[in-house]
């Protein structure tokens, strides 16, 4: 009996579905393997992904594109219909994710499942965080132990800024839009409220347009990305490590803050994290949304 999760997105994205993925293998026993055969697919409307969780301490193990053949997983708009009537395929139900927000078939539908979808909310796995925080974790290179001695010496705030393909793709920038400095400017206001003397680290896919824009956030910023030579992974894990959030509508930083271990850290998202769609269960209830 195995529980198959069909990967999708970016590194974010791939540790909602591994959660997922992880909830259900924990609660029935049964092995947990990740299927890539839609990150291999190219669409223009689509920006590339590659498969991201390599660094982690993952117990899922990857199919192969023989294996995903081979388990005759579904390919085609029939397949997908029949598995919306509630057809099993091949003895295993196929559980299409219904747009955002919490649906608990994804728990309730046995072992010997399939699962497609993005299941951006934590209520799928809030129960098996410990174990989540064990497994989403990393070996520290030296740039990474480096950065967190002094992330953790100071009230250190992470700022995520993701523009990237939300700006240069247009189904991108249509779905999720960019948050404005207006929204950080917000954020950070709330946040010094809160907390006495705060020092931002910007962590963002655009250093260049912070570099030359910083003087709108009003506030002196330590721009992260490519200064302190970092893979994406390891920025997503000295996210984590700052005391403080302020996140984008970005599945990247919700683990940024979502792995942060502070009892007391506050963390801040946008009020709007689709442009044009529902975003129930999202954003966790005990962080602040602000518009």
């Amino acid at each position: 009996m195995a529980c198959i999760v069909r990967l999708n997105g970016g590194l974010g994205n791939q540790l909602f579905q591994y959660a997922v993925g992880r909830a259900v293998a924990h609660k029935y026993g049964c092995e947990l393997l990740l299927d890539a055969t839609l990150l291999n697919t190219r669409h223009a409307s689509i920006t590339p992904r590659s498969y991201e969780l390599t660094p982690f301490k993952t117990v899922a193990r990857l199919m192969s594109a023989e294996e995903s053949v081979r388990a005759g997983l579904p390919t085609t708009r029939w397949d997908r219909w029949l598995a919306r009537c509630g057809v099993r395929l091949r003895g295993r139900k196929y559980l299409i994710e219904r747009g955002p927000g919490y649906q608990p078939a994804a728990l309730e539908s046995g072992g010997s499942l399939l699962l497609e979808g993005f299941w951006q909310s934590e209520r799928y796995f809030s129960h098996i965080r410990e174990l989540l925080l064990e497994e989403i974790s990393t070996v520290d290179s030296a740039q990474l132990a480096r950065a967190s001695e002094q992330v953790q010496a100071e009230q250190s705030v992470s700022l995520h800024i993701r523009r990237g393909d939300y700006v240069s793709n247009p189904a991108a920038h249509a779905f999720h839009g960019v948050c404005s400095t207006a929204y950080y400017q917000a954020g950070m206001a709330l946040l010094e409220q809160r907390v006495s003397r705060p020092r931002y680290f910007v962590f963002t896919d655009d250093p260049q347009w912070v570099a030359d824009n910083r003087a709108l956030f009003g506030r002196d910023l330590t721009i992260v990305s490519g200064a302190m030579q970092l893979q994406p992974h390891e920025e997503m894990v000295l996210m984590s490590r700052c005391r403080h959030n302020v996140i984008a509508n970005s599945s990247f930083s919700w683990w940024g803050a979502w792995l942060n271990r502070n009892p007391d850290a506050c963390v801040i998202a946008p009020a709007e994290w689709f442009r044009h769609a529902p975003d129930r269960d999202v954003v966790p209830t005990r962080w602040q949304r602000v518009g």
